[in-house]
């Protein structure tokens, strides 16, 4: 009986485990990544984007976003995500956005989820958004003003591995221009305090839904990603925005490290789908010198092809 006893306890046990094991599988493991308080001075148009920090954390229909003043008390339910997204690799994200944000980007912004509530302007000088499980398990925690939160920073440390995500942003959620509050850590990393891990976005925030899509609140410069060698091939990656026509020009360069200005287009492109485009360029690798221009959308920015 007693052997019996420990072996029903011992499958207690994993089951325990197990169950656990799933539930961590589903929504738990994400990061509040950026947060803009207003747009410009305008306080109704408010956004919240969250980063999966590993595969299949999509099912977020149990997570919600609340939002506390600088005391952490009074809290607000920003929105309660009552349905799974349908994208979960790492990386991916969950778009939250105010009725009033959606016309202010570059193109029109397609959110994931619409809040329910904004984050009052009174909560903005210093305050805790925090991502939470239905059962008001802190998951993921950002705070901000510095000194002037006064409130608690713990929750849970399934993503933060002494559950303290303290101490606050020195700064105010911004609002007053078009940055926005943002996690600088890798897509895996985890919290480790809300002063080192945020800063603002170096210019015009650019969020992203859960389809991938981009929405820039500052228009849209398109951005040389990558540029690379295949074999005797050059291939260049840069991003876009969906019903952008895109143009890749080359010109040949100079023994003395010139260039010449006449450059032609040897791609053409209108992107349908996605945040990004690529092209092959056959036979650039056996040329001694070349240069690719910038030329999408009427932004035309001379870059060096090494």
């Amino acid at each position: 009986m007693r052997i019996q006893a420990i072996l029903r306890g011992i499958v207690f046990i994993l089951t325990a485990f197990t169950a656990g094991s799933t539930a961590y599988a589903s929504f738990h493991v994400m990061q509040i990544e950026q947060v803009i308080g207003g747009v410009n001075g305008d306080t109704s148009a408010q956004a919240i984007q969250l980063r999966m920090r590993a595969v299949g954390q999509n099912f977020v229909s149990q997570a919600r976003l609340v939002v506390r003043d600088a005391a952490g008390l009074n809290p607000i339910l920003v929105k309660d995500l009552t349905t799974d997204v349908a994208n979960g690799a790492a990386g991916d994200r969950v778009l939250i956005v105010s009725s009033s944000f959606t016309n202010l980007t570059t193109p029109a912004t397609v959110p994931d989820f619409v809040m329910t509530q904004t984050i009052p302007a009174s909560y903005l000088a210093a305050g805790r958004l925090t991502y939470e499980d239905d059962f008001g398990t802190i998951l993921w925690s950002v705070s901000w003003g510095g000194t002037n939160y006064t409130g608690p920073e713990t929750g849970s440390i399934v993503n933060d591995a002494d559950g303290n995500f303290g101490p606050a942003f020195s700064g105010p959620l911004p609002s007053t221009n078009t940055s926005a509050l943002q996690f600088t850590g890798a897509v895996a990393a985890p919290s480790v305090n809300n002063a080192a891990d945020y800063a603002l976005t170096s210019g015009s925030a650019i969020f992203i839904n859960n389809a991938r899509d981009l929405f820039s609140l500052g228009g849209f410069e398109p951005r040389l990603t990558a540029l690379g060698r295949e074999g005797n091939d050059i291939r260049i990656t840069w991003t876009t925005l969906p019903g952008k026509t895109n143009a890749l020009q080359r010109t040949l360069g100079k023994t003395n490290s010139n260039y010449f200005t006449n450059f032609t287009d040897i791609f053409l492109i209108t992107n349908s789908l996605g945040s990004t485009t690529n092209f092959l360029d056959i036979g650039a690798g056996t040329n001694s010198s070349g240069y690719y221009p910038r030329a999408f959308c009427a932004v035309r920015t001379e870059r060096r092809r090494d």
